[in-house]
Parts: structure tokens; C-alpha cells; sequence
């Protein structure tokens, strides 16, 4: 029964083994293509360039001498050299001998010519039957600013062909001559296997659930260990390269405060003298508006970062325990004057202590920006509603709102940053989309989630659902 077991083992890691090995030699023959194809490419066009800025100043002015160069050219790079007037005419074929029969006079229709006459430059790569596989490249002809033709190249590429085939062949022989060696190896070690890949499997899972801290243990002097080494390797480098951005982002956040601040004192002590003309105080007004969203936004960014590095460090130097009952009232009270300024009734339904462990200035901040979105989305006379309870081990933040609702289409994307669904009343509204993406890192950092209910013009309901303090 253990052999046929380590059979079944067997036949599944070759298995696996052919897949990944026909899968790299597929990418690497692909890759090794692509390359071959891009250097000719940038090759032809190139000469194509060179040979178009040579025979601008000629064209319509010495055709026998714009010939005779187009001739040349084609006799020294191989291809074949056709220039088209702007109507996409060929006014010279210096195929050199190698065409049959010369295109001069008739319109030649190719997506290449279109895209020179507006100025591109590219390549294409095509089959023709009784010529084999062949290169074009298109290049406007320009002279004083003005696109007065294409030169049309078009090049064989039998090299390129043989190559690839010898290749294929390379790897097809490497692909059984492995397959065979792996098959003789592999007889009898799938459980000796079984355990490091299974670990690095998960510590995979745990990497791409956002732990970039990571990593495996695999001490073993073959494939297995060297794929944890490069494992180990790319979670690093992924740990460092997040760290380096939040970094960034926090030090350019603090860096802009200052300035800002400055700026905003400045405004204020000129808007506060009466000397300025009607025209220039707006004119101030409107840049002191501006520097009040760029604080606004550098602001969110600073949360952002904070909460970030919270969550990746796992500290709970800042938690305490905190009345969900008391931080709703505070926040109704903190947002009540943007209530009252487009008559909506803010009401807080919270009778019951309810509390959970955490950090009360992120929480706050979730729960604001949830309560300052629902009444910039909900028109005058609406009714935005804060509630606060617990279901079992789970406590809950409602913000119920009439506002606008959100579209289907865009709640799944509602909490990325900088997010912000492309109508008129969202851009009415302003806002950066950072607000929705500081509730989704707050209430992550708190092991718990946020949902979402909305239909469009009937209003939104936003639920945050955290462990209660009393549950462990």
C-alpha cells in the first residue's frame, strides 16, 4: 500500500515537474523570440529613420537622385524600400531586383502606412505565402515640419526563423533528456517533499494576506531549499520596498505641513487687511481654499501612514478601552455644525454601553470620516443616523443615511485610495477618496470588517463590526 501511495506521489510531482518545466521553457522560447523580434525591430527602424532623413530634402524636388539613394540603401541593408505620397501612392519602389514587379503608381493599403501619415512609427511581422515570414516597418518623411510621405520597409527574416527553430529543438531534447532524469530522481522522495513545500505554501498564503514579514525555514541543499531562499529573498525585498513607500509618503507629508502651515498664516494676514481690491481678496480666498485641501489631503496621507505602520508593527502601546456610545455622541456633536448647514437631522441611537479595546484616535477618525461622508452625499432636509449595539461576541457602528446611495458597479472599489466614482454630484462633493480607505486600514487594524448596503438616490449604510472588549 506504501508503494502504490509513493507511486501516486511520484506520478504527481512529475507531473508537476513537466508542467513547470515546459511552462519555463514556453516562457523562455517566447521570451527569447520577443527579443530577437524587438532587436531587429529597433534595428529596421533605425536604418528606416536614417534612410528617411536622406531622401526628404530630394523628394519631389530630384527623384532620379531620391531613387538611385533608395536603391542604394535597399542593395546594403537587404529590404526592400518603397516611399508613398501622402495619399498612400507609391512614388518609388527600389526593390533593387528583389520584387517582381515594381509598385510604383498604385495605392498600397496597410495599417502601417495610416499610422505614419499621422506620425507613428512601427513595426509588424507577417506570413506571406511564397515568401515566408517578413518584417515591415513604417517611418514618416518629414521636411520642414511636414509629413510628405511614408518610407515602407519590408525585410525577410529567415534568420530570425531558423533560429527559433533550432531552439525549439534545443529545448525539446533538454525537456525529455529532464523529464527522464527527473523521473529517475524523484522515485521515492514525494514525502520527503511534502513537508517544506507544504510550509512554503502557506507561508505564501500568509505573505499575499498582507503579512510581509514572513518567512520560511527550509534548510535543504536542493530545489526545495534554494526556492525558500528566493522565497525568503522576495518577501524581503517586498517588506523593504513597502516600508521605503510608506516611508515616503510619511516623510513627504510631514515635509509639506510646514510650508503649508506658513502659507495658510501668510493668507489669513492678508485677507485680514482691507486694502485689497474685490478681485484680489477672491484671488486669496481662492488659495487659501487650495492650501486647505492640500492640508486636508496631507493630513489623511499622515493617518494613513500612521495606521499603516500600526497594523505592521502590531503594537497596542495606544490601545485602551473604549465606549462605542460616547465616541458616536462625540463625533455627532464634532459634525453636527456640517449637519446644520444643509438642515439635516443627525440623530444618535445608542443606549447601551458598548465597548471594544483599541486605539481611539484611528476609531475616531473612522467614524467621522463615515459620518462627514454621509452628510456631504445626503441632499438638504435628509437624515443621516448613527447607532451603536452588540450582537454576542460582535460590537457594531452603524451610519445610516437618505443620501445618494452608491452605484453597484462602484462598491467594490469604494475603500481604494484616492477612489472616487466619476459623476457629477462625487465631483460636486470634492474630496480626495482617502476617507473610506482610512476606515477600511482602521477597522482592519482592529480585527474587524466594514459592509457596505447602498442603493442609488435611497440612501447607505455603512456597518463596522469590531470584538467586543469583554471577549477575548
Amino acid at each position: 500500500m506504501r508503494f502504490k501511495l509513493g507511486l501516486q506521489l511520484t506520478a504527481v510531482f512529475l507531473l508537476i515537474t513537466f508542467l513547470v518545466v515546459g511552462t519555463a521553457g514556453y516562457l523562455f522560447f517566447n521570451t527569447f523570440r520577443r527579443r530577437l523580434i524587438d532587436e531587429r525591430s529597433m534595428a529596421q527602424l533605425t536604418q528606416t529613420n536614417i534612410i528617411a532623413s536622406g531622401v526628404a530634402p530630394l523628394i519631389g524636388e530630384d527623384q532620379v537622385e531620391a531613387r538611385q539613394i533608395l536603391r542604394t540603401r535597399s542593395r546594403e541593408v537587404g529590404a526592400r524600400l518603397v516611399f508613398l505620397d501622402p495619399r498612400g501612392r507609391v512614388a518609388l519602389d527600389a526593390s533593387a531586383g528583389m520584387a517582381e514587379r515594381h509598385l510604383e503608381g498604385e495605392r498600397l493599403d496597410h495599417p502601417l502606412v495610416e499610422s505614419a501619415l499621422a506620425g507613428g512609427q512601427e513595426t509588424s511581422v507577417q506570413f506571406l505565402d511564397g515568401v515566408g515570414w517578413t518584417m515591415y516597418s513604417t517611418v514618416p518623411v518629414i521636411r520642414r515640419g511636414e509629413i510628405i510621405g511614408v518610407l515602407f520597409v519590408s525585410e525577410g527574416i529567415d534568420d530570425i526563423v531558423a533560429a527559433l527553430v533550432d531552439l525549439s529543438r534545443q529545448l525539446a531534447f533538454y525537456l525529455g533528456a529532464s523529464g527522464i532524469i527527473v523521473m529517475l530522481a524523484t522515485i521515492g522522495i514525494g514525502q520527503y517533499l511534502t513537508a517544506p513545500l507544504g510550509r512554503l505554501t502557506r507561508a505564501a498564503e500568509r505573505l499575499g494576506a498582507g503579512n510581509l514579514a514572513e518567512r520560511v525555514d527550509i534548510r535543504r541543499r536542493n530545489e526545495v531549499g534554494r526556492l525558500g531562499e528566493a522565497f525568503n529573498r522576495m518577501a524581503a525585498q517586498l517588506e523593504q520596498v513597502d516600508r521605503s513607500r510608506r516611508r515616503f509618503i510619511g516623510d513627504a507629508s510631514h515635509e509639506m505641513r510646514t510650508p503649508l502651515g506658513t502659507a495658510k498664516i501668510v493668507l489669513e494676514s492678508l485677507l485680514a487687511q482691507q486694502t485689497h481690491d474685490p478681485e484680489t481678496r477672491r484671488a486669496l480666498q481662492t488659495i487659501e481654499e487650495g492650501v486647505d485641501r492640500l492640508a486636508g489631503l496631507v493630513n489623511s496621507l499622515l493617518v494613513l501612514t500612521r495606521l499603516e505602520h500600526a497594523k505592521a508593527s502590531g503594537s497596542e502601546e495606544r490601545w485602551q478601552d473604549i465606549d462605542l456610545r460616547e465616541l458616536a455622541h462625540q463625533v455627532s456633536a464634532d459634525c453636527r455644525p456640517l449637519a446644520d448647514e444643509k438642515a439635516l437631522r443627525l440623530e444618535v441611537n445608542a443606549a447601551n454601553l458598548v465597548e471594544v479595546h483599541g486605539d481611539e484616535d484611528a476609531l475616531y477618525r473612522a467614524v467621522r470620516n463615515l459620518v462627514e461622508n454621509a452628510i456631504r452625499y445626503t441632499p438638504r432636509d435628509g437624515r443621516v443616523e448613527v447607532a451603536v449595539g452588540r450582537v454576542g461576541a460582535r460590537a457594531f457602528l452603524q451610519v445610516r443615511d437618505t443620501g445618494n446611495g452608491i452605484a453597484p458597479e462602484d462598491l467594490p472599489y469604494i475603500f481604494e485610495r484616492f477612489y472616487r466614482p466619476d459623476d457629477a454630484r462625487s465631483r460636486q462633493a470634492g474630496g480626495f477618496g482617502l476617507g473610506l480607505a482610512i476606515v477600511s486600514e482602521a477597522v482592519e487594524l482592529h480585527g474587524g470588517r466594514i459592509d457596505v448596503s447602498s442603493k442609488p438616490d435611497e440612501g447607505t449604510v455603512m456597518t463596522i463590526e469590531l470584538p467586543a472588549a469583554d471577549v477575548e
